[in-house]
C-alpha cells in the first residue's frame, strides 16, 4: 500500500499502540494493532478489520468507565447508533438545543439525562449484538458510575478482544483532568 500524502510504500509496524482520534475521541488508544507508517511523512494507518465490533468495544468501554459523559462520548454514542442529535433528543425528552449543548460540552450533562444516554444506547445496541452479556455488564455497574472521580481515563482497546467477542477485557489507565 502506498501513503496519500507522498505516495511512499508504507511499512507494516505490528503490536503497535495507536491513538484512535478517528473516532471523534481524544483518549482512545488501540493496542495490539498493525499500523502502516511512512517512513518519509510519518503519516499512520492503522488496520482494522471490523470497526462495527471495534465501535461497539469502545462504546462499552466508555458506559462503563466514564465517570460522567463528556460531550464528545455523547456525539461518539449518538453516532454509533446512527442517529441525529435531534432525533435522539427526541427520544430521550430533551430540546435538541439543550442536547447540542451537551455535546458540545456547553452544559454539563446531569446524573439523569447520562445515565438515560448510556441505558439508550445499551437498549438499541441489545437489539442488533447477538451475545449482549457484555451489554448487561454495563447495566449491572450503572451503580457505580460517577462516584466522586475527578478523572477522565485513557481507554485502552485491546484489539485482539474486541474482534474475539470479549468486550469486557477492556482495559483503562487513569489521567488526571486539568
Amino acid at each position: 500500500m502506498k501513503c496519500f500524502e507522498c505516495n511512499l510504500e508504507l511499512e507494516a509496524l505490528k503490536e503497535r499502540r495507536y491513538r484512535y482520534v478517528e473516532s471523534g475521541l481524544t483518549n482512545i488508544y488501540l493496542t495490539g494493532v498493525t499500523v502502516l507508517r511512512c517512513a518519509k511523512c510519518n503519516t499512520e494507518i492503522p488496520e482494522l478489520p471490523n470497526i462495527k465490533s471495534l465501535h461497539l468495544c469502545i462504546a462499552l468501554a466508555i458506559i462503563e468507565g466514564s465517570p460522567s459523559l463528556s460531550g464528545e462520548e455523547i456525539r461518539f454514542l449518538r453516532k454509533n447508533l446512527g442517529m441525529k442529535s435531534k432525533d435522539l433528543a427526541a427520544k430521550l425528552g430533551y430540546e435538541p438545543e439543550v442536547f447540542s449543548k451537551y455535546e458540545n460540552n456547553r452544559l454539563t450533562i446531569g446524573d439523569h439525562a447520562d445515565r438515560s444516554i448510556r441505558m439508550w444506547y445499551l437498549i438499541q445496541k441489545s437489539k442488533e449484538v447477538e451475545n449482549y452479556k457484555s451489554l448487561i455488564q454495563a447495566v449491572d455497574n450503572f451503580d457505580k458510575i460517577g462516584e466522586g472521580t475527578i478523572w477522565r481515563k485513557d481507554i485502552e482497546i485491546p484489539i485482539a478482544s474486541c474482534f474475539a467477542n470479549r468486550a469486557s477485557q477492556i482495559q483503562s489507565s487513569s489521567t488526571e483532568i486539568h
